[in-house]
């Protein structure tokens, strides 16, 4: 896809793709577990991190009343797969990918904090890779 992307900018444009779903998982279970949290609920959409994410940047905005419990299964290529062809509906019927239970501020902030690192790193390094073949 990046190079379909890169191909159709031109030559002063260059198009970088950040697409390590498996990576921000385990980036996300790791600041739930450093901030107290169950990284058993960590699933990928509307979960425990991103509830918290959520709940971090827009205080008040996620409806506590409202959490829902979703698939928490394994996030593998084949669940990605189901995912990516049928939708979030194909492995939850609540929308939900793990569990927001147990959100919190301190688990949002710590997410925000480590995915920025993540990016920038992926970038950092995309770009000094790229320096080297003009």
């Amino acid at each position: 896809m990046a190079e379909r992307l890169d191909e159709r900018v031109g030559p002063e444009c260059r198009v970088i793709v950040f697409s390590d779903l498996h990576g921000l998982i385990e980036v996300w279970r790791s600041a739930v577990v450093d901030a107290g949290g169950d990284p058993g609920h960590v699933g990928g959409h509307a979960d425990v991190a991103e509830s918290s994410v959520y709940s971090y940047l827009r205080p008040g905005a996620v409806r506590t009343d409202q959490l829902a419990r979703g698939y928490t299964g394994p996030v593998d290529d084949e669940v990605l797969q189901r995912l990516f062809t049928g939708g979030i509906r194909a492995l939850s019927d609540t929308g939900v990918l793990g569990d927001p239970h147990g959100l919190s501020d301190a688990i949002g902030e710590l997410c925000v904090q480590r995915v920025a690192d993540m990016i920038a790193a992926h970038f950092t390094h995309r770009m000094q890779a790229g320096a080297g073949e003009s």
